[in-house]
């Protein structure tokens, strides 16, 4: 008879406490929950599961958190069946156990991954050859881009320039088939941000911004101004704005609800205050759960007000 107890858990939305993930473990929640982080955070593993965690930390500056659900003997496969069927928008694409792979998510998966095996060709703005890869992911490597999305979207015809040059599949360039839509070349102006959304300053480039800051690949800049994200600890956007909506703003308040400060992240304030950014983070956390937080949306710590927007 096995004796090993197994855990089934979840992993939530630290703010809706939405569940999104439905796992088992033989260990620690803790020592799973440090093996989630390190695959999505420090791997970049690219599952539904770590994007989805990744996705958390950079929109909110917060981790996703780990939840007990219940502990079992041998019959962990059924129980674990049993909680994902009893979720919906999970990032499992699994059933579960030793449950067989979802087939519409297996059949995507496999085309994704077939797609990315196929040759492409790396044009010019005006359409004129460069150079032929084995796959997006050879191109994505020699660019020095995280991920495959961006250039997978250009030779599917989804995206214009990307990284300042067109992309095609090797077969839609020898049958000269071209995007239908026109696209406008990139090379636009960037503009930089504080964390906090505010203005400082133009480069008539993204080029020009990776050599002026010294920045190895231009790829982040570049991702961060298409979507008014961060990288390199500044906000971009192609777009020039008086002000950008920041990812994340914590308002330090006096006793009269005036805002002292602001900051971007926690790991702000946990310098500021000489503490670790794990403290500070559960701190804040654990003080939603007071009655004035769900009364004036207010947390006091550390001997003042704050306010999360």
């Amino acid at each position: 008879m096995e004796k090993r107890k197994y855990k089934i858990y979840s992993l939530l939305h630290p703010l809706t406490k939405e569940v999104r993930y439905i796992g088992v473990t033989s260990t620690t929640l803790n020592s799973r929950f440090s093996q989630h982080k390190h695959n999505s955070l420090k791997k970049q593993a690219q599952t539904h599961v770590a994007k989805w965690f990744r996705y958390v930390y950079n929109e909110t500056n917060l981790l996703p958190h780990i939840k007990l659900i219940e502990e079992c003997l041998g019959n962990w496969e059924e129980r674990e069946k049993f909680w994902i069927k009893n979720y919906d928008n999970l990032t499992n694409i699994r059933e579960g156990g030793v449950g067989v792979i979802v087939d519409r998510e297996l059949n995507s998966i496999q085309r994704s991954a077939n797609a990315h095996k196929k040759p492409i060709v790396q044009l010019s703005e005006d359409w004129s050859f460069i150079k032929r890869w084995d796959s997006v992911k050879e191109a994505t490597q020699f660019i020095g881009a995280k991920t495959l999305s961006s250039i997978s979207k250009a030779v599917c015809g989804k995206a214009g320039l990307v990284y300042g040059y067109r992309w095609l599949y090797e077969s839609d360039w020898e049958n000269k088939k071209f995007p239908k839509k026109s696209y406008k070349p990139t090379r636009n102006s960037v503009y930089r941000y504080t964390l906090l959304g505010e203005y400082i300053d133009e480069f008539p480039s993204v080029a020009e911004a990776t050599r002026i800051l010294n920045v190895k690949h231009h790829s982040s800049i570049f991702e961060a101004a298409s979507r008014e994200g961060i990288s390199k600890g500044f906000m971009w956007s192609f777009v020039k704005k008086d002000y950008l909506k920041p990812r994340l703003v914590i308002c330090k308040l006096n006793n009269d609800l005036q805002v002292l400060k602001k900051y971007s992240s926690f790991r702000d304030i946990a310098k500021e205050l000489g503490e670790k950014t794990v403290k500070v983070q559960i701190r804040f956390q654990n003080s939603k759960q007071n009655k004035l937080y769900k009364e004036k949306r207010l947390i006091f710590l550390y001997g003042s007000y704050w306010k999360i927007l």
